[in-house]
């Protein structure tokens, strides 16, 4: 289907080799073949990269960043005559952007920052004409504020000197005193910094906010790793069962063939063992290596030499391994 040839295309385009199977079912790639991807919507066009991308890898990444990439690029959608498919593809960017949180949003869609990461001590703002980082107007605002405006037993300058600045507190305090503190400080804290971005800064710097944390933290598509085709060749059985490839084993082998890495995380029973040698097979079949280094412990050495080829004995074969 052109799902498949379209794959096809593009890792011949990378360099990859394919099985012969595979490139028996290679497109000719003319005008009119990409014209009618674009049309049929497996193929895109990245214009700042000025090519064609199957769909399944375009619409995946920071969405921010490929929306932002679309609109700067526009002007070369036009000069090949691609308006159209410009459209489309802001269209579907804007769709699967993941929902934006908010300052001032309901409570499961808002936005509430932590005082102690990297964006809050490094994004600055407008505050009365001057521009500060958020933690060090937060600070400030903190400072004006009196201890009847807190919620919990704790004093302002508690939450600054203890929780944000990390102050070692005076000898001299009980340590439950100091336990109290430090959990009446962050707690604290937390509503605090929520009042002060949604009551105490303009919209506009709201907005700025909002746009820069949800581009930074919140924009990002995994690719749709079930939609990449594979071509490789196995065993019809293994250990003796008819061999069947569950979606989390064939999704661990799209995800390291599309980033040619990975680490198989899964958990007991879902097949680390099988994925690896799987990745393997298809890996040697398409031309990607020729010689693979497996190191395994070495109880395990043998398991993994039946696993992967079989096991004989006496030149009969009585356990069928993964890979023909």
């Amino acid at each position: 289907n052109d799902t498949i040839a379209v794959w096809l295309w593009y890792n011949i385009k990378k360099g990859v080799s394919l099985n012969s199977y595979a490139e028996s079912l290679v497109p000719i790639a003319n005008d009119q073949w990409f014209a009618d991807q674009l049309k049929k919507g497996t193929l895109c066009y990245d214009a700042k990269n000025k090519e064609y991308i199957p769909s399944v890898l375009y619409y995946s990444g920071n969405i921010y960043d490929k929306i932002q990439n679309l609109v700067t690029y526009k002007s070369l959608f036009a000069d090949i005559n691609l308006l159209d498919q410009y459209e489309l593809q802001s269209k579907n960017l804007k769709n699967i952007l993941p929902p934006a949180l908010k300052l001032t949003g309901k409570k499961d869609e808002r936005l509430v920052l932590s005082v102690l990461s990297s964006f809050v001590k490094n994004f600055e703002i407008n505050i009365d004409g001057e521009n500060k980082t958020i933690l060090s107007a937060f600070k400030d605002y903190l400072r004006g504020l009196d201890d009847s405006d807190l919620k919990y037993n704790v004093r302002p300058w508690h939450i600054v000197n203890y929780y944000i600045d990390g102050d070692r507190m005076p000898n001299s305090w009980d340590k439950v005193e100091k336990i109290n503190i430090k959990r009446n400080a962050a707690q604290e804290c937390v509503l605090q910094i929520t009042k002060f971005l949604a009551e105490e800064i303009t919209t506009t710097e709201q907005e700025r906010i909002e746009f820069a944390w949800n581009k930074q933290n919140n924009g990002y598509v995994d690719v749709s790793y079930d939609k990449i085709p594979l071509f490789m060749e196995f065993s019809k059985y293994f250990k003796k069962k008819v061999l069947e490839i569950r979606d989390a084993q064939r999704e661990g082998i799209a995800f390291q063939t599309s980033n040619g890495t990975g680490i198989i995380a899964y958990d007991v029973g879902v097949g680390k063992t099988l994925t690896a040698i799987l990745n393997i097979g298809y890996a040697m079949q398409n031309g990607i290596c020729k010689r693979p280094l497996i190191v395994v412990p070495k109880p395990t050495y043998e398991k993994w030499i039946g696993e992967i080829n079989g096991i004989y004995e006496d030149g009969n074969l009585v356990l069928s391994g993964l890979l023909p």
